[in-house]
């Protein structure tokens, strides 16, 4: 679990500068909403920056291939980097 919080919190540190400009990002995930929600409520309430959360436990793959190059995706948070191809 310290792991996963880890990496999720540093995916939002390096998340691209588009939060510097916006005040959202847009993730798209399969992790399950109970796991991610509390760490993304913590950081919106510290920065401000708050998140439009695509949770897709499956087809999120093809979801991604079908909006190519304009995703509206900030950042793509996945149980295991073999699921996306």
């Amino acid at each position: 679990m310290n792991r996963f919080i880890a990496t999720v919190c540093a995916a939002i540190c390096f998340a691209p500068l588009q939060a510097s400009i916006a005040d959202s990002l847009n993730i798209y995930t399969h992790r399950q909403p109970a796991l991610l929600e509390p760490i993304l409520e913590a950081y919106t309430k510290k920065t401000g920056i708050t998140f439009s959360t695509v949770y897709a436990p499956k087809g999120l793959v093809q979801r991604l291939q079908s909006e190519g190059d304009a995703t509206p995706a900030d950042m793509v948070i996945t149980v295991d980097i073999n699921r996306v191809h």
